[in-house]
């Protein structure tokens, strides 16, 4: 799976024939001109780019969103459910909550 920062790069792996694409808290927070791993970048912002690149691409997005936004990782799930677009994974909490 191929990880996209903006709706250009999505819809070129569209284009390659990729099935479903990635991204990542990183890729966002980069474009943004922000520090990946300090909540620089909102769940909500997050949430609206994995919106904006599968509605732009068409194809189900798989995001990895910092630490899930959640204090225990039983939070993360709601953050996965939170999100309305195609979903090809879910994320995967690294253990690290604040």
């Amino acid at each position: 799976m191929r990880n996209t920062w903006d709706g250009p790069s999505a819809l070129l792996f569209r284009e390659a024939g990729f099935k479903s694409i990635a991204t990542s808290s990183a890729a966002l927070a980069s474009g943004l001109g922000r520090i990946d791993g300090t909540h620089a970048v909102s769940r909500d912002e997050h949430l609206d780019h994995a919106a904006l690149l599968t509605s732009v691409s068409g194809l189900p997005v798989n995001g990895d969103f910092e630490d899930g936004y959640g204090k225990t990782s039983r939070r993360c799930p709601g953050y996965c459910r939170r999100c309305d677009c195609p979903r090809a994974g879910r994320h995967r909490c690294r253990g690290h909550h604040r």
